[in-house]
């Protein structure tokens, strides 16, 4: 059900000293709502779901947080790590949000195949291949808080269309814009939290119509549960907030300890999650276009100044300066996925394949781009 006490993200507003008791407020209408709508006849009768991992769950969260704010960092982040690797959250989490798992059954090359990175310049043509991947080592000073990020450490981050990269950067002139299109070449390793309300509302009604024992109808359903049994991690990993400038940001708590903890695997590569900036004139389309991800630039350090997996895995096309790239006659635009999109501007809809982004992105899709280890 699209109810209020469900929907992801949750923007917090003046938010400060109440956190933790806004933050349970959350998770009471949450708990509160579950319990209303289990014998629900919209629910489907052979879906499960635990009561008591919801409420092991919520209780674990708050009580991390509590640590953690009051200066037990190393104790929160094992406590965290503690509710992750519980067995059977573990394997619930992996079957929901490990791409190479949950997303079998979908176009994953939707997700990998077009992300976008971009940057501005006050000379937009200066800038080169190497400038479009992540901070150098040697920079690691320049490395700040972002929602998923561990002091000290260069990631890469892309999105998953130009307009959400273009918010991202706190809208900045477009003639300052310049962009590159990435394509992941192994989709293993990575963590999809990019699941919106949504997504399971049209989960849930198609699973209703196929019958009962079918394989299909089984695995939607266990998707489905899983999902709301596991609703309270990524509520915490999902929180919107308004300051983006504060030197403590609490919505920035439960990301950063995941990365920490997802960094410990050694398969682990990267993490897709929405966009909270663009979700809030999200009007409707697919998830991907909202997107955002991150790729930590692990391991290899001794061997220059980037990551040589992050290397390995990536394609990616040459700079392309907004000026420039208007200048150029445009091809005919294929229908993309990111085509049928459509955004909500000063309450009017408006569709994305229509835009300048997207011509943007089209044009970006006509370079096959090259191997980031070429530069």
């Amino acid at each position: 059900r699209r109810e209020r006490a469900v929907k992801i993200p949750v923007y917090f507003k003046g938010l400060g000293p109440m956190f933790r008791e806004d933050l349970k407020q959350i998770f009471d209408d949450y708990y509160n709502c579950l319990s209303r709508h289990m014998n629900d006849a919209q629910c489907i009768g052979e879906m499960i779901v635990d009561e008591r991992n919801v409420s092991f769950m919520f209780n674990g969260i708050l009580e991390i947080l509590e640590t953690y704010l009051d200066g037990k960092q190393a104790e929160a982040f094992e406590a965290f790590g503690g509710i992750l690797n519980n067995s059977a959250n573990l394997n619930s989490f992996y079957d929901l949000f490990r791409i190479e798992k949950c997303r079998t059954d979908v176009k994953v090359d939707s997700l990998l195949l077009n992300l976008y990175r971009c940057r501005t310049d006050q000379i937009p043509t200066s800038l080169g291949r190497r400038d479009m991947f992540h901070i150098p080592f040697s920079r690691r000073k320049l490395v700040g808080r972002q929602r998923y990020s561990v002091p000290g450490l260069p990631c890469l981050y892309l999105g998953g269309s130009v307009y959400t990269c273009w918010t991202e950067l706190g809208e900045p002139p477009l003639h300052s814009m310049v962009m590159s299109r990435f394509e992941l070449l192994d989709f293993s390793g990575i963590y999809d939290f990019g699941y919106s309300t949504e997504m399971v509302d049209t989960l849930l009604n198609i699973a209703s119509q196929w019958p009962q024992g079918h394989s299909s109808r089984s695995v939607a359903i266990k998707i489905v549960k899983d999902y709301i049994e596991l609703w309270p991690l990524l509520l915490a990993l999902s929180l919107d907030n308004e300051s983006q400038s504060a030197p403590f940001i609490h919505e920035y708590i439960f990301p950063q300890m995941f990365l920490q903890w997802a960094l410990r695997q050694e398969d682990f590569v990267g993490i897709r999650y929405l966009s909270n900036r663009v979700c809030r004139q999200f009007a409707n389309g697919i998830s991907t276009f909202v997107s955002n991800y991150v790729f930590p630039a692990r391991g290899d350090k001794h061997y220059g100044d980037y990551s040589e997996t992050l290397r390995e895995r990536f394609l990616l096309t040459d700079p392309l300066p907004w000026s420039i790239a208007q200048s150029v006659v445009p091809s005919p635009i294929s229908t993309g996925y990111n085509s049928d999109s459509t955004l909500s501007v000063s309450n009017r809809n408006v569709y994305y394949g229509n835009t300048e982004f997207y011509q943007m992105e089209s044009r970006l899709s006509e370079d096959s781009g090259s191997k980031a280890e070429s530069f």
